[in-house]
């Protein structure tokens, strides 16, 4: 009869040991497992989180825990899956966590760490340039001013107009550091950039020029794709001017105390011709609203032989019939030459020369020759000269 009892007692215990790893096998109070999911929808300032669980949140709540320390000791939560007002180009560590309360206790079952890190506001990464040779090199002045548009119109994002923007050393590298930080929007926006600078309303994306005294050399460039996704804006430059060369030679005729000391370009008609002045529209890349009253004028000092002198010009783009415009080169005892301009199509970013031939009696305008300008591929901000 002992032995009967004894054996009882053994089985009895077995029934409980098993009963007993069965339900450590069984979540408590039926909260289901979880995993944190991956974070979407990125921008500088907001994410989308997620989670898997294969029992869904049953009878749980679901809450986010969130840091900026990957030890996760200043956390924060979240009952929404969609976390705003984040700080750009910010790492942040999270994890998904369901709780439920069952008989005045609190349990919780929590799923792995991950992390993502917020965009960064806009930056002007890289400006290049194309040099004589044809090969791609940095941009070499250290300053541009710069617009933000939003793509679809010609409409200044958040008054960020004619900003004065500096080559500068950034994380140990060469970058250009843009006068504040800005956030770029949820649609796309156009970074335009041009020079050389000039100082003036931010509001204004007209910005003046002449080619009637001075040279310059106005390049201008845009990344037309800058959103929360792609804040990075990268210029290629392109010129915006034509380059026109007067190759003077002079013949056997000339006289040796002969000295060219004046060069002028003048319109016949004051409403058309050559420009000399004009606005450079910031959103499109191309001058607008010409004047040409003003004459083109060059300073000079050489004798005309056999051996071609180059007198340069950067011209607005332009198309004038023949007769339009008059050249005339003047000595330094005061004698005069003129010659009609021929008929032509100056188109930014090319280069024409025109073979000038000088006698004491009269000037002589060969066949012009056009060349590209090693340039003009605006595209996502190269600069060609």
């Amino acid at each position: 009869m002992k032995k009967i009892q004894s054996i009882l007692v053994i089985a009895l215990g077995v029934c409980a040991m098993l009963t007993s790893c069965q339900e450590l096998d069984t979540p408590i109070n039926n909260i289901p497992t979880i995993e944190t999911g991956e974070a979407t929808e990125i921008t500088a300032t907001s994410a989308l989180l997620s989670f898997k669980s294969e029992n869904g949140k049953a009878d749980c709540s679901l809450v986010y825990i969130l840091s900026t320390s990957p030890d996760m000791n200043d956390v924060w939560e979240s009952e929404s899956n969609y976390i705003k007002d984040l700080i750009p180009n910010t790492t942040y560590y999270y994890m998904a966590a369901l709780r439920s309360t069952t008989d005045g206790k609190n349990n919780e079952v929590r799923g792995e760490v991950k992390s993502f890190t917020t965009l960064s506001s806009i930056r002007l990464i890289s400006v290049t340039s194309t040099s004589w040779d044809g090969s791609q090199e940095e941009y070499n002045p250290d300053m541009l001013g710069t617009y933000l548009f939003y793509t679809a119109s010609p409409s200044i994002y958040q008054g960020h107009g004619n900003m004065y923007v500096e080559k500068n050393v950034i994380d140990g590298k060469i970058g250009w550091k843009l006068p504040q930080e800005i956030f770029p929007a949820n649609t796309n926006l156009k970074m335009c950039a041009y020079f050389p600078y000039q100082k003036g309303n931010s509001e204004e994306y007209m910005i003046p020029f002449g080619t009637y005294k001075y040279d310059e050399d106005v390049l201008w460039g845009t990344s037309d794709t800058l959103n929360e996704q792609t804040p990075d804006a990268s210029i290629q430059m392109q010129h915006t001017m034509a380059r026109v060369i007067f190759s003077i030679t002079g013949t056997a005729n000339v006289l040796e105390t002969t000295i060219i000391t004046d060069f002028m370009l003048a319109n016949r008609n004051e409403a058309s011709g050559i420009p000399t002045y004009g606005y450079l529209n910031i959103y499109t890349g191309n001058f607008e609203n010409f004047t040409y009253e003003l004459p083109i004028t060059r300073s000079t000092n050489f004798h005309p032989t056999d051996v071609a002198k180059d007198i340069e010009v950067l011209m607005f783009p332009a198309e004038f019939s023949n007769e339009a415009a008059l050249l005339t080169l003047k000595t330094e005892n005061g004698h005069e030459l003129s010659v009609n301009l021929p008929q032509a199509r100056w188109e930014a970013g090319h280069q024409y020369t025109y073979p000038i031939t000088y006698d004491e009696a009269h000037i002589t305008i060969g066949d012009v020759v056009v060349e590209d300008w090693n340039n003009n591929k605006g595209g996502d901000i190269t600069i060609n000269d």
